[in-house]
């Protein structure tokens, strides 16, 4: 049992302290679309955990519409997963803003598309991690399923 109660505050602390903190550490010095990308990204590695294996498109929507229930799983994974982590672009769906200046987050921007604040994005994304902090702490499945994707090998950490 401590040997999971480890494993779980390693998990915890490469997503909070590794990853979600380079997406903060993007937006504080001022990478606005290096933060919406690595964001997107760390979705995918929320739901690798969650899912128990290195997350696929289907993992990606459905823990998106669990966790980040407005923006839409598909349209996440679509515009932001594929379009900006891929291609830098985004063909539909959203425009980026900082500080709500084009208008409020999930508010409809001139071209039609939604404005995705970034301040916002970052808030909901910690809130989505905090929910599912807060689940694999109640919920058995859960945890050994995270345990299963860190002994695959599959989670990241820097050696300091």
């Amino acid at each position: 049992m401590k040997k999971d109660t480890e494993i779980i505050g390693r998990i915890k602390n490469s997503l909070s302290g590794l990853a979600f903190a380079d997406v903060k550490n993007a937006s504080a010095g001022g990478a606005t679309m290096g933060a919406f990308i690595l964001g997107s990204c760390f979705i995918d590695y929320l739901a690798g955990f969650y899912y128990g294996h290195r997350s696929q498109k289907d993992d990606y929507i459905n823990f998106a519409n669990k966790y980040l229930k407005k923006y839409g799983g598909e349209r996440l994974y679509y515009s932001m997963r594929n379009g900006l982590v891929h291609n830098y672009s985004v063909e539909r769906d959203f425009v980026f803003s900082e500080k709500g200046i084009d208008g409020p987050h999930f508010g409809k921007y001139k071209n039609g598309k939604i404005v995705s604040n970034l301040e916002d994005f970052i808030s909901d994304l910690e809130a989505a991690m905090n929910k599912y902090f807060k689940a694999i702490e109640h919920d058995e499945e859960l945890k050994k399923r995270a345990i299963r994707r860190f002994k695959r090998g599959k989670m990241l950490e820097v050696l300091r």
